[in-house]
């Protein structure tokens, strides 16, 4: 048996042996899929064929082919965190794009369909600016939250362009769109609904989505409407590519109409691990080992993205500082933590939050504790911010609630302030006041409203009085700070109260990257080379030695045990699938209390895949405990179901373990 090879594309396997289920399953295990035309396991991907180097041999074709299709990955990779580029790229007069922009420019001509995935704060706008200046699109539509398209989008657009386009911003229902070609119409997500009938007449040439995580949710209308719009190219853009989870990047893979992108609960499986929870639940963690894997597919197809510290070392790094003042929390809010950590005690940080969202009135309770906490804080932060001021530099302030941010904002004379109520056309002569003016040292703006789209480069000192639930806005807001144009080193600042739930949130944040650096930071990115299969030109069939062995373990438990390990798993199956709360309701179904988390592991890898092949502890354990689910498993399969009444008769032979 060896991997061998199909023009244009497939590598599929060859001499298979018999075809018991045993070989099936575990070719099918590896990721190949069967061919009914051609009666073969096949795939295309070039992961799963290198998977299968330390398994089979290939044959001489196969082994070139793959070494010259993983030189292509890996060269594409490289492609992905350039800094440089040769190309030429016309700007207007004055003005030069920087090394690594260039190079994004020339990884978005030669590339179909692209996610700039770019730190925030290096110019991912500009860098679009750059490809529309040398690929001169028709007409161009960008989707943008609603801070960004008077600032940056209209000032980069008037500043960068070297073409005559005119620029259509859409502000509510707009009766007048014209997306005709030399227009740029830029609209945002929350009239995207209103507009789509007079949007979705037009195909444009380049459509450009600015914050696409914004699109995470595969349910929300604004998800579907940006779907169904049709582009010859489109160019994501988000330095936050994950907020929290891996899953959250499958709509934009849709959007930009990449492999992956096909199958949700393939691409969940692939990359997470899957728990049912409760009645009906699932709890999706990530699985890190397969990160890696995933960074490299993303990075050889659609992915570009740098980090600052690779691309601008001679920008200052940010120094973040948990400050805690020294109150005495309230009863309530002790209780409230206590449970808190009980609740989220093994639990992930994403995880632990969804698990806190669910009970909506204890979540609600947090919510209006939280609130209180930050009124609390606003003398100190007050006196806080004062302190900072002395020194006659400018302050960045972030908080969550309305009332927060004004309480401090009134406590000092010109101040900058940008909430969720300032109107957006406002933002940008704002915005230009603190950056700009020499007596405005002090700005003030709400997490949501002020986190993304804005420069804020003019000051180096930040402070949080609140946190938000999501640690990538925190980061988003970090970076209007630390940014192209930022001279000094920013210091950031998070108050919390001791013994709050808010240092428990901040705790949790400051250290939270891990799983976002796994699937975006090329420090995760494991060696990446090409490796040399072993050749065999023998297409006798065989059965390699790692597949006879395990086949062979099946065989002889089946027969120490009299019980093949397939019936095992199709019984404890049978069982799980009664028992989706793990025994939390007494309904005298599906497992015991005890029971049910091994059960559910007899028919299921970790992965969520369904399990094919049993340990012998597994396998002995596994039949000592059906049988005591006798009844139920006559009354699922029937009296005539042999295999099924040889399990739950067994009486164990002497001498096993």
């Amino acid at each position: 048996m060896r991997i061998s090879f199909s023009p244009p594309n497939i590598y599929f396997v060859e001499g298979l042996p018999k075809e018991t289920y045993e070989n099936k399953d575990i070719i099918k295990s590896l990721g190949f899929r069967w061919n009914p035309t051609l009666k073969h396991w096949e795939t295309t991907d070039i992961e799963i064929v290198e998977k299968t180097i330390d398994k089979l041999p290939f044959s001489e074709q196969a082994s070139e082919r793959y070494k010259q299709q993983k030189g292509i990955q890996i060269q594409k990779i490289q492609d992905s965190i350039k800094i440089d580029s040769d190309i030429e790229v016309p700007a207007p007069t004055g003005l030069q794009y920087r090394p690594y922009q260039k190079a994004a420019v020339e990884f978005m001509i030669n590339h179909k369909h692209v996610l700039d995935a770019d730190e925030m704060g290096l110019g991912k706008t500009i860098e679009v600016m750059g490809y529309i200046n040398l690929a001169k699109p028709h007409n161009v539509l960008i989707i943008c939250p609603a801070i960004a398209k008077l600032t940056p989008w209209v000032r980069e657009i008037q500043k960068w362009s070297i073409h005559p386009y005119k620029i259509h911003v859409v502000w509510g229902a707009d009766n007048d769109i014209n997306c005709s070609e030399g227009t740029i119409t830029i609209i945002n997500y929350d009239v995207l609904g209103k507009n789509f009938d007079a949007l979705s007449k037009y195909k444009f040439d380049l459509i450009v989505i600015d914050e696409s995580h914004k699109l995470k949710n595969p349910k929300a209308l604004r998800t579907k409407f940006a779907m169904a719009l049709e582009g010859n190219k489109k160019i994501l853009l988000t330095g936050t590519p994950i907020l929290n989870r891996p899953q959250e990047l499958f709509t934009q893979l849709q959007i930009l109409q990449h492999p992956l992108g096909q199958s949700y609960w393939k691409f969940i499986y692939d990359y997470s691990f899957v728990q049912p929870v409760g009645k009906s639940g699932r709890l999706i963690l990530p699985n890190e080992t397969k990160l890696p894997e995933l960074q490299r597919i993303l990075r050889s197809t659609v992915m570009i993205r740098r980090l600052k510290k690779d691309v601008l070392p001679e920008l200052p790094p940010k120094a973040r500082n948990l400050i805690t003042f020294d109150y005495e929390a309230s009863p309530e809010e002790i209780i409230l933590l206590k449970k808190i950590n009980e609740m989220a005690e093994g639990l992930d940080f994403e995880n632990a939050i969804r698990k806190l969202r669910y009970d909506k009135e204890f979540f609600g309770e947090i919510e209006r504790v939280r609130h209180e906490q930050g009124r609390k804080k606003v003398p100190y932060a007050i006196e806080y911010i004062k302190n900072l001021l002395e020194n006659e530099e400018k302050v960045v302030v972030f908080a969550w609630h309305h009332d927060v941010v004004e309480a401090i904002a009134n406590a000092f004379e010109n101040v900058a302030i940008i909430t969720g109520q300032t109107p957006v056309s406002a933002r940008g002569e704002i915005q230009n006041k603190f950056q700009t003016d020499p007596e405005c040292h002090l700005f003030v703006g709400n997490i949501s409203a002020s986190g993304i789209a804005i420069d804020l480069y003019a000051a180096s000192n930040a402070v949080f009085v609140e946190l938000d639930w999501t640690p990538s806005n925190l980061f988003q807001a970090e970076d209007r700070l630390h940014r192209v144009g930022q001279e000094d080193s920013v210091f950031i600042d998070y108050l919390v109260t001791k013994d709050s739930i808010d240092t428990w949130l901040a705790n949790v944040i400051v250290n939270k990257q891990a799983v976002i650096e796994m699937i975006t930071e090329t420090k995760n990115l494991e060696e990446v080379q090409v490796r040399e299969p072993k050749i065999d030109n023998n297409t006798t069939k065989f059965t390699p030695d790692w597949l006879e062995n395990l086949i062979k373990q099946q065989a002889e438990l089946e027969r120490t045990t009299g019980i093949h390990p397939k019936v095992v798993i199709r019984a404890a199956k049978a069982l799980d699938d009664l028992n989706p709360d793990y025994a939390k309701i007494l309904n005298n179904v599906g497992y015991n209390k005890f029971d049910g988390q091994f059960g559910h592991a007899l028919c299921y890898l970790d992965s969520g895949k369904e399990r094919k092949y049993l340990t012998e502890k597994m396998h002995l354990k596994g039949i000592r405990m059906l049988r005591k689910y006798k009844y139920q498993l006559l009354s699922i399969f029937g009296e005539n179901d042999q295999e099924i009444q040889k399990l739950v008769n067994w009486t164990e032979p002497v001498g096993l373990m």
